[in-house]
């Protein structure tokens, strides 16, 4: 190649790939096009009032209480506990994942996010519940004072069927995914690790009047969680087993 085609090619070249990156840094952030999308929080991006804004086409805010610091550490995210600090929101509180548009064969819903937890609590520590407290139970995704990551669906808004994965590894990033499969099954997911029940399992979720909490469940400062969180997502849909896998591997650290 001469000199002069080499320059025409690189002149060329330059606004091509300019596109080029734009592109695949929207195409990239896989969490916004999820089917059933309810709300998509990254985690360290505020609005001037410091709430965490939110990427989905919705825009519900979650408001922080305490001081839930930015943080960034390859990726922003998020702190919680270990004391007061946990994010709330009370816009997403009523979402079902039983809605008539939801086609049947992935009717029910998915809550995930990525999380790395400093110390574990004396109880069950709070990662992300629409959970209140007596007969206002709704559902909860906790980790156990021993480790264990469980996931929990109430029907009547008192008992709660859960499903319980392995321990979670202290001081390091973890995906983790909850899923419920109306009157079919209940799945959480730790990195790539499965675990399901299939025992009486709900046919729908109570509608529970507590806001969505991320940190924090049951309304209970006790339960609240000492670590940082990033990309949390709703979905009024029972993602699939792949494309669950997908959003680890495209989301990692």
């Amino acid at each position: 190649m001469g000199d002069k085609t080499a320059v025409e090619v690189g002149r060329l070249y330059s606004p091509i790939k300019s596109i080029a990156d734009v592109l695949t840094a929207a195409q990239g952030d896989i969490f916004v096009t999820l089917p059933g999308l309810v709300a998509y929080w990254p985690g360290g991006i505020r609005d001037m009032n410091g709430d965490i804004v939110d990427h989905s086409s919705a825009g519900y805010m979650l408001t922080i209480v305490g001081t839930s610091r930015v943080g960034y550490d390859g990726k922003s995210y998020t702190e919680m506990g270990p004391t007061t600090e946990y994010a709330y929101s009370a816009a997403v509180a009523a979402f079902w994942g039983f809605e008539t548009w939801v086609t049947a064969a992935i009717r029910g819903f998915t809550v995930g996010g990525w999380f790395n937890i400093n110390a574990l609590q004396p109880g069950n520590g709070g990662l992300l519940s629409r959970d209140g407290i007596a007969s206002d139970r709704g559902w909860v995704m906790f980790q156990q004072s021993t480790g264990e990551i469980g996931f929990g669906v109430s029907l009547s808004g008192s008992s709660v069927v859960s499903v319980v994965g392995p321990t979670m590894p202290l001081s390091s990033w973890h995906f983790l995914v909850g899923r419920f499969i109306p009157g079919s099954e209940l799945a959480i997911w730790i990195d790539g690790n499965k675990t399901t029940n299939v025992t009486a399992i709900p046919a729908a979720a109570n509608g529970a009047a507590q806001r969505f909490e991320i940190g924090r469940f049951s309304a209970n400062n006790a339960t609240i969680s000492d670590g940082k969180w990033r990309d949390v997502f709703l979905c009024a849909t029972a993602l699939p087993d792949d494309l669950i896998n997908d959003l680890r591997l495209g989301s990692l650290p």
